[in-house]
């Protein structure tokens, strides 16, 4: 199910999002605040960017197996816009692009550009509900440099970043950490396998991308062994995929084919029961390795 709100997402951004263009060539607008005394949890002071309050969080470290390393630093915004632009690719299919970046500035003068951009929600910071990462990869012996360039290319606007007290996380120590060991017995495990009843049937509903846009109507069938399939509607735009559901860890994924038009190369997330109503937070990535969420509140249909 996650897959398929994705799917929504990817299309309600691309109705809803503005247009971008190329680097940007003017003077930064300026530098956040000295590092010394910054808040609890954070690398740099908040600052602002074009229309959008920002604060330099982490760096997630995650070694590579030629000695180098991949860093995804990690941006807090208030607020939850994500500015994108939908292109058409070469191969017919729809590329959505970042109208956000980065770019390292090393002691050489030379920069490095992002291999990646994701927009994420995010409670762990208050007074922030939304991140942005930048990914980089440096080669053996190749270290983080103190300055980067954060830039919108749609509006011309662009801000130098102290990357000197940027907090260091490593990839594999935060996935352990999230881990949730289960302890329950296996008896009452294999009950929560199974799909509880008042979730089986058929569901319809509205759902809103992350970053604003255009609603999105779902209908949405699951059977009691976990399958189901979707239909999703937005403008006249019509799809229509399967997917699995798993009670025990409140998650699905959507069978998304490989050819599809949006160029989708997963949709996956989680789901909450409460009051009659069926919550569905989705996360789907693109072939370009950008990510996008989405959540929609579906009722069961009579």
């Amino acid at each position: 199910m996650k897959q398929w709100l994705s799917l929504i997402l990817a299309a309600a951004l691309m109705v809803a999002m503005a247009a971008c263009a190329g680097d940007p060539a003017s003077v930064p607008e300026g530098t956040p605040g000295p590092t010394a005394d910054l808040p609890e949890g954070l690398s740099g002071h908040p600052f602002e960017l074009a229309d959008t309050t920002y604060a330099l969080w982490r760096a997630v470290r995650s070694a590579q197996s030629d000695g180098g390393a991949e860093y995804e630093i990690q941006v807090l915004q208030i607020g939850n816009k994500a500015p994108i632009q939908f292109s058409m690719g070469g191969n017919g299919k729809l590329d959505p692009k970042s109208c956000l970046d980065m770019r390292l500035l090393m002691p050489d003068g030379s920069t490095i550009s992002t291999t990646g951009i994701s927009f994420f929600a995010t409670d762990e910071v208050a007074g922030y509900g939304a991140a942005v990462g930048f990914t980089f990869r440096l080669a053996s012996g190749q270290a983080l440099p103190v300055q980067a360039r954060m830039f919108r290319s749609d509006l011309d606007a662009q801000i130098e970043m102290d990357l000197s007290s940027l907090i260091i996380v490593d990839a594999a120590a935060e996935a352990a950490a999230q881990e949730q060991p289960t302890e329950e017995p296996a008896i009452e495990s294999a009950a929560k396998s199974a799909i509880p009843e008042e979730l089986v049937g058929a569901w319809a509903g509205a759902g809103e991308p992350v970053g604003g846009g255009s609603s999105i109507w779902l209908d949405v069938l699951v059977n009691a062994d976990g399958t189901g399939s979707y239909t999703f509607e937005q403008a006249g735009y019509l799809e229509s995929y399967p997917f699995t559901l798993t009670s025990e860890t409140e998650s699905f994924y959507a069978d998304i084919p490989a050819d599809n038009q949006l160029g989708i190369s997963a949709c996956e997330g989680t789901y909450e029961y409460a009051n009659n109503v069926l919550t569905l937070h989705i996360t789907t990535t693109f072939a370009s390795g950008r990510q996008f969420e989405y959540t929609a509140n579906c009722t069961k249909a009579d």
